[in-house]
């Protein structure tokens, strides 16, 4: 929904971006990046929490933005596929919930998932791609937007906001996206 926001914490500083929609089509409203002391986030862990809710601040208050999606680290996620029984999302969590140490290497009750329908199976189970993390990430990364004073709309993994920022709706193309960052790169 428009307005667009987009804030990236990485180990090197935090981006923020503001989009709007005018006569002209999708046009860049608000940019900035704010540097972070070394070591502040490092490995997708928030090590001082101060400073990166500090930088993300900043960086919110120079783009103009009050609220936004943010994309957990792909670091600290767990990526898994699988068929399960049902027929919309409660079903299959619940399907899950009960093999969930099977996809991810966590204590159930320290871990936060979610999944998606890729396909169904000729019997008819649906298959879904999920994401975990461990329950701490989330709630540190809530804990830090929160001080910062920018309301999280929603939360999705790194891998997923990447390829819903990029791709159309229902492209089923095969593609590869590569993120060349200060730091790090991904592919």
């Amino acid at each position: 929904a428009l307005p667009l926001a987009g804030i990236d914490l990485s180990t090197s500083g935090v981006k923020a971006v503001r989009l709007v929609e005018g006569t002209h089509g999708i046009t860049l409203a608000g940019y900035s990046d704010v540097r972070l002391p070394s070591g502040a986030f490092a490995d997708g862990e928030i090590v001082d929490r101060s400073a990166v809710a500090e930088a993300l601040s900043n960086a919110a208050r120079s783009a103009g933005i009050s609220s936004a999606n943010v994309a957990l680290p792909e670091s600290k996620s767990y990526l898994f596929e699988t068929a399960v029984p049902g027929t919309n999302k409660d079903e299959w969590r619940i399907a899950i919930e009960q093999h969930l140490d099977e996809f991810v290497p966590l204590p159930p009750p320290d871990t936060v998932f979610d999944v998606i329908k890729v396909g169904q199976e000729d019997h008819g189970d649906a298959l879904v791609t999920g994401v975990g993390f461990a329950r701490r990430i989330v709630e540190e990364m809530l804990s830090v937007f929160d001080n910062a004073g920018i309301r999280v709309q929603a939360l999705e993994g790194e891998t997923f906001a990447s390829s819903r920022a990029l791709l159309s709706r229902g492209d089923e193309s095969t593609v590869i996206i590569i993120d060349v960052g200060r730091e790090t790169n991904k592919i």
